[in-house]
């Protein structure tokens, strides 16, 4: 009497499924749902070309409130803004 003997098959490769972006006819692009979960509170992205890839970047939407905080920070003054508008209109 033979005996079969057992073989052990190699594991099959791990299959992961990416999410896919479809483009429309007017050149939209449709992401899949849950792509978007890990960026809650971005409401833009900036749009790069990377090594022949679409790179997305979360972009933060500036407000006039940020613009003013900014330039108080950087210390500029209505007379300076107003010494910039006088340099630009007699170039």
């Amino acid at each position: 009497m033979t005996t079969k003997s057992t073989r052990k098959l190699p594991e099959p490769p791990e299959i992961v499924l990416t999410p896919l972006a479809v483009v429309s006819d007017k050149n939209q692009l449709t992401v899949s749902e849950g792509v978007f979960d890990e960026f809650p509170d971005a409401d833009c992205f900036e749009v790069t070309i990377e090594d022949g890839r679409i790179v997305l970047t979360p972009y933060p939407i500036v407000t006039a409130d940020d613009v003013r905080l900014k330039i108080a920070a950087l210390g500029i003054t209505e007379a300076d803004v107003a010494e910039a508008i006088r340099w630009a209109r007699g170039q």
